[in-house]
């Protein structure tokens, strides 16, 4: 049986203000690289395409992206198109739905959401947890029409879970032919969806999704809010193994490496086990010099992006894992490390996601 956890961020559409702060980030050393490369002389081909490339991610093409629509009622039915509003009226009950409306979401570039439907399929899991999924009607298009494309077959049953946190940032379950979803448990004002799979040698696989959000610039506030959702985990896990359950699987985002106190309570005080600290863990390993080096807070030697991303096993899972790994072949490196990615990927936005996919094979006896 092979499971995987990949924080996807969308499928076909993301909200706006998460992909603004995305950009904001990467502005400053798209700047930083263009200024470098006007004052160098003379300039490579290699450089001038770099140079156009940075124009178009820049806005210097001016090209238009208004947030903004006009919605038109036509015989009951509504229709939209990019418009710009500021000569309309506003789309409202009292005109019959006609104006102007603004968007919420922005859509994510056709070559970054075929790169998703790549990166699952190279691994093509048996369950399948994807953190931050828009809507079931997006998860179904996705299941059925992109991932066939890359020789992975649709998945029999999915199910998607409202979380308490906005945006279009679900929790996702894809479960593969002989496997069972049994009971599906939230816990409020956490970000833990609990999944009970009944698996084909009839064995019950306790499953908790997790997705740590960024809630605040405050870091000291961040931490403490990790540090006690760390410990409401730890918890859930001690009472599952005190009602006699052995597979156990805690999979997602927490949003910090393993040396940071706040997971501390979960990682360092359980049994759970790390599947990066298994001997079966494999990954295409980083260019040059990074290639022996290991960063504090990496994944592995090797391995030198910062791990934000877990899958932890019980002890009882972790004696039966017989292979495992990440693929962060969708995922652009910005600078150091430089690693393997797809040619399809040549900027962040292009990549299928910032989170690699973490995977284990478990064989039971």
């Amino acid at each position: 049986m092979k499971l995987a956890t990949f924080n996807i961020e969308n499928l076909f559409h993301r909200d706006r203000k998460l992909m603004e702060s995305a950009l904001d980030s990467s502005r400053k050393q798209w700047i930083q690289e263009m200024d470098e490369l006007m004052i160098k002389t003379p300039k490579t081909v290699g450089a001038i395409a770099r140079i156009r490339e940075l124009a178009y991610l820049l806005g210097f093409e001016n090209i238009t992206n208004k947030p903004y629509a006009l919605l038109s009622n036509k015989d009951g039915i509504l229709f939209f198109k990019g418009c710009d509003y500021s000569e309309r009226i506003k789309a409202t009950l009292i005109n019959n739905w006609n104006g102007w409306l603004q968007l919420q979401t922005q859509a994510i570039p056709v070559v970054a959401t075929s790169n998703k439907a790549r990166v699952i399929s190279e691994i093509n899991p048996d369950i399948l947890v994807l953190q931050e999924v828009e809507d079931r009607i997006s998860l179904e298009q996705f299941n059925k029409e992109l991932l066939p494309k890359f020789q992975c077959a649709p998945y029999k049953d999915i199910q998607i879970i409202q979380n308490n946190i906005d945006h279009g940032l679900e929790t996702a379950l894809l479960l593969r032919e002989g496997y069972e979803l049994l009971h599906i448990k939230t816990h409020y004002q956490n970000p833990l969806i609990e999944f009970k799979i009944l698996m084909p040698d009839t064995s019950v696989l306790h499953l908790l999704a997790i997705n740590f959000k960024k809630t605040t610039n405050e870091n000291d506030v961040l931490d403490e809010k990790r540090a006690f959702f760390s410990l409401y985990l730890a918890k859930r896990y001690e009472a599952l193994i005190a009602e006699g359950n052995q597979h156990i699987v805690i999979a997602g985002s927490l949003g910090a490496p393993s040396y940071c106190y706040s997971v501390a309570p979960l990682i360092q005080k359980t049994s759970l086990k790390d599947i990066t600290r298994h001997l079966s863990f494999e990954v295409i390993l980083d260019q040059g010099v990074d290639e022996k080096y290991h960063r504090l807070g990496a994944y592995r030697k090797g391995v030198n992006i910062k791990q934000t991303d877990y899958m932890l096993l019980s002890p009882r899972l972790f004696e039966v894992l017989v292979d495992s790994g990440l693929n962060r072949k969708g995922m652009w490196p910005k600078h150091r490390p430089q690693f393997h990615h797809y040619k399809s990927i040549k900027n962040s936005t292009q990549a299928a996601s910032s989170h690699p996919l973490v995977w284990g094979k478990l064989k039971f006896h």
